[in-house]
């Protein structure tokens, strides 16, 4: 991943974590979903969790994450010194991003960011939940059972009653929500995955990692492929599946509102785990 890759933010948008402006938006949430290419190039969206303020800034350009990646998460295994990487904290109250872009370096526990920059974004469109944990925090860094995904129709239904996940692309590492309406998002075939939205673009190739959330569980599917360049209509876009992994409670946070979330899905049938 070169430099470019990191898609860096004007000067005067970099002044924000600098000056600490991004304090206040960590210190209120629980959840960081970062960006990342591992050693292979495969792209992808991870998600990071623990008590509100385990995210710090802790100097000009410096943030650390004290808390570890989930053990078998991609980021788990790709973390090391000198990787790109970015970060979204999604404040729902707020409806407003901080996107935090950088190089991680490996801590005893967690990692720091170093040469940082960030902007707080408005989106207008975020979906207003309020998180609540579903069980202690320490169990965030417990084993899950993480699941090989080799055919999206196991995680369908997870799929097409999201209206929103989180999306990677290998040229712009910090992760974008991307809203829609329920069903906006649907597998088509084993490895194939469809969805619409006109503001965004992407080359025809592009490494992409997606992230999925049930927001009443906890549990994720994680995706890692490339934009097929299928003759699309404007603002539709397909992406080819080549690895996947769904965890089954990953997060003990689930977010509450009755007027914007779906249902939870929970675990699909063929991914129970036996006794």
């Amino acid at each position: 991943m070169t430099d470019a890759a990191l898609d860096l933010p004007s000067p005067s948008e970099a002044d924000f974590l600098t000056l600490g402006g991004g304090a206040p938006v960590l210190a209120t949430v629980p959840l960081l979903i970062a960006g990342f290419a591992d050693p292979s190039r495969a792209v992808w969206a991870s998600a990071i969790c623990d008590e509100p303020g385990f995210a710090s800034v802790v100097g000009p350009r410096s943030l650390v994450v004290a808390t570890d990646p989930p053990f078998g998460d991609p980021l788990f295994s790709a973390l090391h010194d000198g990787m790109a990487i970015g970060l979204l904290a999604a404040d729902f109250v707020a409806d407003s991003n901080l996107v935090i872009h950088g190089r991680a370096y490996v801590r005893r526990r967690g990692f720091i960011v170093r040469h940082a920059v960030a902007n707080r974004r408005g989106t207008d469109r975020l979906p207003a939940r309020h998180w609540a944990l579903t069980e202690a925090i320490a169990a965030v860094g417990a084993l899950r059972e993480r699941v090989v995904v080799t055919d999206l129709h196991v995680v369908r239904d997870l799929v097409s009653s999201s209206e929103l996940f989180f999306l990677v692309v290998d040229d712009s590492l910090p992760p974008q929500p991307v809203i829609g309406r329920i069903g906006f998002a649907r597998a088509e075939g084993a490895r194939t995955l469809r969805f619409d939205d006109k503001a965004r673009s992407m080359a025809r190739d592009a490494r992409v990692g997606i992230l999925f959330i049930d927001f009443l569980t906890g549990s994720t599917f994680q995706l890692s492929g490339r934009r097929r360049a299928d003759r699309l209509r404007l603002g539709e876009h397909v992406i080819h599946l080549d690895q996947g992994y769904f965890t089954a409670a990953a997060l003990p946070l689930t977010w509450h509102d009755a007027r914007t979330i779906p249902g939870a899905v929970g675990v699909p049938e063929e991914m129970s785990i036996q006794p």
